[in-house]
Formats: C-alpha cells, structure tokens, sequence
C-alpha cells in the first residue's frame, strides 16, 4: 500500500500565526497519480525583505497576511512528483494585449546539490555557490502569439537578429508544436544570475483553475543536473496573485520544507536543522534588534528611521530558516539582496561594488556577539511574519 503524504506543523510562536510543515513525506508508487496525493497545510508569507518599484503593485501587497496552501509529493525511482492548491477568487491571465495585466503564478525551487541543511542556498534565487532550480509557471493566453503563418523572428529586436537569427528560424520551423502556457525551468546562483534551462528533459508542469481555486501539478526526474533527491530534499514554493499585480518580488513566500523520500538519522538530522525553532529569548532578542539592527531594518513594528535603508524584515520569520538569520548577522555577504533603485533612493545603497563587479554588503558583520545574544535574535526574527487570512 502506498504511504500518503503527510506534514508535521508547530504551533505558532506567541499565535502570531500558523508555522510553515517541518517536513513533507513522500509517498513511494510505481506509478504517480496526482490526483492520490494527500494534501496539507504549507504556510507562505508575503515577500516583504525587497520592494517592488512599481507604486501601485507595492500598494496592493501592503498589509497581506499569510497565505495557506496544500501541498504534497510522491515519487518513483525515477520521478517526483509536487501537487500545490491554494484559494484564489480570480482567474488572473497574463494578457498579451496588455502590460497591466499580470497572470497567477507558482513556482518550486530546489537546491541542484545534496548541501549541508545550515548551508542552503538564500530563499530567493540562490546564493554565490549555492545553486538552486525553479519550476516556474504561469497562467497566461500564450507564450508566443504565433498562427500557423506567423513569423516568430518578428518578435524579436532586430539588433537581436544578428545573435539569435539561426536559433530563431529553428523555432518558426517548430512553432506549431509549442506549449501554450508559460512553464520553463530555470538555475540561479543569486540575484541577476537566473537563467533558462533550454535542455531540461523530462519535467512536465500544469496549472488548473476550479472552483476558485487553482492546482498546479509538477513533475521532475528524481536525479539529473539540475536537482538531486537528497535524504530530505528542500523545497520553497512562491505564489503571484495575477490580480495584485504579482510578479517579480510581488509574491508569497513559504520556508525552505525538506521532501522526505529516505528514513534514517541523516534525513532526521536535515529536518531537524532546517525546521530548528531558536531557543533564545525573544524578549532578549528584541531589544538586541531595536539596538543593533532598527538604524536600517524595519522590523515589524520597529521602523527603520528612513524607508529602503536596507532589506525590510517585517516577514524574514516566515520564510528563513534559523541557520539563515544566523548567517546572515555574521556573514552578510553570503547573499547580497539587489535592492532598490541607486538613483531613486542614494540614501539607501546596500552594496557596494568592485571593479570586478563582485558585490559586498554595506551591512557590517555582527560576529562579535555572544553566541546566545545572537540566538535571542533568531528567536525574535523567527516571531516577524504576518498572520493568517
């Protein structure tokens, strides 16, 4: 008999809200039925750490609680497969005919290697020499709109020609043959680094709407370049709502959240360090915060003495592992964040960068603190996210 999935969830720190499942246990079959998955509660939290420079898109993300949505995987000796459903009161399409009209979205994310469970790579795309892939897809009317007579090379710049012309007549020749919606895989070790995979073989995605709610199926190999089935295996899952203008950092956010597919001490050791709630205090923790951290970071209802001095922090709880925060106060430049425009906001420049274009953040190591100073602040930061609808 198959086993089910099945999600382990905590009880919320101070009830601020429902914790994100310590682990998701892969159900073994022959073959993968999504439709026999067992669903439960993942919880995602919106994206808050970079703004989006979009006024009226920021606008509507302000003030969202946290998002539930069901999640659950099986597996083979050869596949994987991930089922996500979530509520959403509208159908959002990414239109063709307009620039201001966005599509829901989901997309999963892997890290491409087994790393240890306190050195995964940065939520958000990856980190310098922690590489992730990202299954996205998107609800659009198409992704190229192409008739049986269309000229796909049209589509393009005509600088472009000169690079992609012998690429794009290959694509015209094929073009009745392409899927209609936006589903492509991709690999990123960090900010502007994201990249299409265009020789990904064997993954298959959709997304169904019904009933107000969407189900989105996704189906990859177990092993192949681009992600390994590891004892507990991380997954992130981010969510757009096409009608909150949702792209880009306009999103919902879920924690790192380890596929189980093995038993044994190295598969609970991951889950353990990934799941790690601090044991610090948070009361400590907070005032630690408010005197090392608030001259920058807004944090809840700490506000930064000026707006975009430095990556918000108001939800890093729900979508950062313990071993993450502790990182990233005593290593900042493990994973530098882009911030927002230079030009815009001079004030509140969060990089600096080399003649070789390597970025170092203006965030100074905090790793002069005491070991338990600096769990009192994961203690506290794990408090920040918001709550539930």
């Amino acid at each position: 008999m198959n086993k089910t999935v099945k999600l382990l969830t905590l009880t919320a720190m101070a009830s601020i809200s429902l914790a994100a499942a310590d682990f998701i246990t892969a159900a073994k079959a022959d073959k993968l039925d999504a439709s026999k998955v067992k669903l439960e509660s993942v919880m995602l939290y919106p994206q808050t750490t970079i703004g989006n420079n979009d006024k009226e898109a920021t606008a509507k993300m302000k003030g969202l609680k946290a998002l539930e949505a069901k999640a659950g995987a099986a597996f083979n000796d050869k596949e994987m497969l991930v089922v996500i459903k979530w509520k959403d009161a509208t159908d959002s399409k990414q239109s063709q005919k307009s620039t201001k009209a966005f599509g829901d979205s989901v997309a999963i994310q892997f890290p491409t290697a087994c790393l240890e469970a306190d050195k995964l790579p940065y939520i958000g795309m990856g980190s310098e020499g922690r590489t992730v892939s990202v299954l996205l897809q998107k609800n659009t009317e198409g992704v190229y709109p192409a008739n049986e007579n269309a000229d796909i090379t049209a589509h393009q710049a005509r600088q472009n020609l000169n690079l992609f012309g012998e690429e794009l007549k290959k694509k015209e020749a094929s073009q009745k043959t392409l899927v209609a919606k936006y589903n492509k895989v991709f690999v990123a070790e960090g900010f502007r680094s994201m990249t299409e995979v265009k020789d990904a073989k064997g993954y298959e995605m959709s997304m169904n709407y019904k009933s107000g709610e969407w189900t989105a199926v996704f189906k990859k190999p177990l092993n192949d370049d681009y992600s390994k089935a590891c004892d507990a295996t991380p997954m992130a899952i981010a969510i757009w709502d096409g009608a909150k203008d949702g792209r880009n950092g306009n999103k919902w956010l879920s924690s790192w959240t380890p596929i189980k597919t093995k038993d044994g001490a190295k598969a609970k050791a991951d889950i353990a360090k990934i799941s790690e709630k601090s044991k610090g205090s948070v009361a400590n923790g907070k005032k630690l915060a408010t005197d090392n951290c608030a001259a920058c970071h807004t944090m809840g209802d700490i506000k930064a003495p000026m707006a975009y001095m430095a990556p918000e922090l108001s939800n890093i709880g729900g979508y950062s592992t313990a071993a993450y925060l502790k990182e990233s106060i005593v290593a900042p430049n493990a994973a530098v964040v882009p911030g927002y425009n230079k030009n815009a906001h001079p004030s509140g420049t969060w990089y600096s960068v080399d003649d070789k274009g390597a970025r170092t953040s203006t965030m100074p190591a905090f790793d002069y603190l005491k070991p338990t100073e600096i769990d009192d602040i994961v203690a506290f930061l794990q408090t920040l996210k918001a709550g539930v609808k």
